[in-house]
């Protein structure tokens, strides 16, 4: 009975040990579920390639062109923007279909062996000398629509090694064309603002703000809402509140000022009354002008008198 309760207890100390590496081992087996995961993710994002031998010419032979296209192509593994079948795959999918690495040298070929591969794009191309000169063409063809979609020309002086450094700047420009673009930003669209006036040379504020004068346009984001006020010497100010949902052309004609007066009316209960102040002035009546006719004002003459 002892030895079974000592037992027991052994068991239930070392369950929590137990416990602790299970918990280390989920929490292991979550974390790098989640990061192949990932890895998975972004290496499905990069285009998936396979690179024909570079054709020899002009004295190239067939074992230095092979040593250069290992070498293009570690250097596009390099890059890490691309997924890049190994040479043994092509070279396999090359006999399946009856050629040899240095025979597949047409756009057709490249193509049946990028749709064996399952790829979407091939690298094809020759290396050549001319005098003195090194000459590396480089191509990369659309699987799905047999197109090349890019050519690299590029010429060397030097020594033939001196081509692995031409090589691995081809490699940098490809891997720089692969590269997904930024997806463009849908910018805000924008309206014309036209103001003119008459007369022009008005100025006009936007928010109380000057922002030029008359005749003007501006581009303004669509949506923007704000005061439009047009001000010129002697003219009332024009103002408007406006949104842009289009295009607006504002022609705005300014109304004068009205100009000061200085009449003064007089009114004389019972008689007649006369004042003059300024350059106007009104006889006014309240009664009979003695031939039975009512008068209210007679027509105005002009102060001060003609000569005066």
């Amino acid at each position: 009975m002892s030895n079974s309760s000592a037992e027991s207890r052994r068991s239930y100390r070392a369950s929590p040990k137990k416990s602790k590496q299970v918990h280390f081992l989920l929490f292991f087996f979550i974390f790098f579920s989640f990061f192949d995961t990932s890895a998975q993710s972004s290496f499905s994002f990069r285009p998936h390639i396979a690179i024909l031998n570079l054709e020899g010419r002009g004295g190239i032979s067939a074992d230095e062109a092979a040593t250069l296209t290992d070498r293009l192509r570690g250097h596009l593994v390099n890059t890490g923007a691309f997924v890049v079948v190994d040479r043994d795959k092509t070279e396999a999918a090359l006999q399946e279909i009856g050629f040899q690495q240095s025979g597949c040298v047409s756009t057709l070929c490249a193509v049946q062996v990028g749709k064996m591969l399952t790829v979407q794009k091939m690298v094809t191309g020759s290396i050549g000398k001319i005098g003195k000169t090194y000459t590396v063409d480089v191509s990369v063809i659309d699987v799905e629509s047999s197109r090349i979609e890019r050519s690299l020309l590029k010429n060397y002086q030097g020594e033939v090694d001196g081509l692995l450094e031409t090589l691995k700047a081809i490699a940098g420009e490809l891997a720089r064309a692969a590269k997904p673009q930024p997806p463009a930003v849908n910018s805000k669209p924008s309206y014309k603002l036209a103001i003119y006036s008459a007369p022009k040379g008005a100025e006009v504020f936007v928010n109380n703000k000057v922002i030029g004068k008359t005749p003007l346009s501006r581009n303004v984001p669509a949506g923007s809402s704000f005061k439009i006020r047009v001000k010129y010497p002697g003219y009332r100010d024009w103002e408007k509140n406006l949104t842009m949902t289009r295009d607006e052309d504002l022609n705005v004609e300014m109304v004068a000022k009205a100009k000061s007066s200085s009449r003064t009316w007089l009114w004389v209960a019972g008689g007649v009354g006369a004042a003059a102040i300024g350059a106007t002035a009104y006889i006014l009546t309240s009664a009979d002008d003695g031939g039975g006719n009512k008068t209210a004002s007679l027509p105005p003459f002009q102060w001060p008198p003609a000569g005066k």
